[in-house]
């Protein structure tokens, strides 16, 4: 029954959302606007942006690009012009004010997206894939492994991870209870949080340093004794640990090329 909702309102969208001949613009209705909803979309190569609105549908946004001048060293294609290849092999699928984006292609793709301000994400990227999201509400769960993360006034909770490019955080409000984690090896973790955050915090930076104008109670490094036979090894822990505030939810920061900065808002 599921699957048959999830079909017959997949095509129904292509029909009726205003989805435009050339693929670019797409109004995606929601089930039932007046309650939270979802969206995941991966894109391996470009950008995705996002942006919470005070409106009751998805609107998407495509620009697919052509990779560029490309010559052909076969010699059944030369003397031929070569055609821009911007096709988009994008689907696009809503069941119960969840929204799924999702390409048979790895065409560049960059994505601009509003979202009602009440909507959970799950958004990854791989090339070319800076994560830019502004001005909504959820659980955040973000992954751009060519590019950085950068959230500006958003609530609730994040997992935000990436391997060449800086973290950048901004929360006017955080979910009690709710661990998060920030990790990145080339770049900053920089996360500004509410004054009057509770929470247990692990830092570390493999290459850098760590600030915050919180007041941090600091832990000893944890020491941990093992032995093997007559050989006994002794590790001294590579984390900084301390509590804000009554302590709380467990939240991580890890950069190996980069400093962790932990602001006050």
């Amino acid at each position: 029954m599921k699957s048959t909702l999830y079909i017959t309102l997949f095509f129904s969208l292509l029909c009726a959302i205003g989805y435009s001949q050339s693929g670019e613009q797409i109004s995606v209705p929601l089930t039932d606007p007046s309650v939270p909803g979802e969206l995941k979309i991966y894109n391996h190569n470009g950008t995705i942006e996002i942006i919470g609105y005070n409106g009751s549908t998805v609107e998407i946004e495509i620009d697919a690009k052509d990779g560029g001048d490309k010559k052909s060293n076969k010699p059944s294609r030369r003397g031929l012009k070569r055609i821009p290849n911007r096709s988009m092999g994008v689907s696009i699928s809503e069941e119960d004010n969840r929204v799924q984006i999702s390409a048979s292609n790895n065409n560049h793709k960059d994505y601009r997206i509003k979202v009602p301000k009440n909507f959970s994400l799950q958004v990854s990227t791989h090339h070319n894939g800076q994560i830019d999201i502004s001005n909504v509400e959820g659980t955040l769960e973000l992954n751009a492994h060519h590019g950085g993360i950068e959230l500006e006034n958003v609530a609730g909770a994040v997992i935000a991870d990436t391997h060449h490019g800086t973290i950048k955080v901004t929360f006017t409000e955080i979910y009690d209870d709710y661990p998060m984690a920030f990790t990145t090896y080339h770049g900053d973790v920089d996360i500004s949080f509410p004054a009057g955050l509770n929470a247990d915090l692990k830092m570390k930076s493999g290459k850098g340093d760590i600030y915050t104008d919180f007041d941090l109670d600091v832990s000893n490094p944890e020491v941990e004794k093992s032995s093997k036979g007559s050989r006994k090894e002794i590790k001294v822990g590579g984390w900084t640990r301390g509590k804000v505030g009554s302590g709380g939810a467990d939240m991580r920061f890890d950069t190996y090329h980069g400093d962790v900065i932990i602001r006050k808002n």
